[in-house]
């Protein structure tokens, strides 16, 4: 189990929690290592965004937490080869739910985090960057 801890902002990521809804029907991202950038719809990086990464299997255990730093940045290095649920909260926006397929032999990508603001017509998203 890894867990990092990266402080930018006061936020507070104790209380983000496993989620199964506001996720897109691309299916999993196929990434090497779970790295990437928050940022807002203009591309613009956001600092302070909890990062939580989630077993996706029935436990939900957490395996790893971090915040985005000053350029919206983040990296939860050496998370084992699996299936994951990566979750990106910060209020005002509409919490991210993206689930991922961890391979370290997959192609090198990173994971953008587009963040919408909290709304009845979008949520948040991940993509490849």
């Amino acid at each position: 189990m890894f867990v990092a801890v990266a402080s930018f902002a006061q936020t507070d990521c104790s209380k983000v929690v496993y989620q199964n809804h506001n996720m897109t029907d691309y299916g999993p991202l196929a990434v090497s290592s779970v790295t990437g950038v928050a940022q807002d719809k203009s591309k613009a990086g956001v600092p302070g965004v909890c990062i939580v990464l989630f077993t996706a299997d029935t436990a939900h255990k957490q395996v790893g937490v971090t915040t985005t730093d000053k350029d919206g940045n983040y990296s939860l290095p050496d998370v084992s080869d699996g299936t994951y649920r990566l979750i990106a909260a910060l209020d005002p926006f509409c919490a991210a739910n993206v689930p991922l397929v961890v391979k370290h032999k997959a192609k090198k990508r990173s994971i953008a985090v587009v963040l919408q603001p909290r709304g009845l017509d979008s949520c948040s998203y991940g993509e490849y960057r």
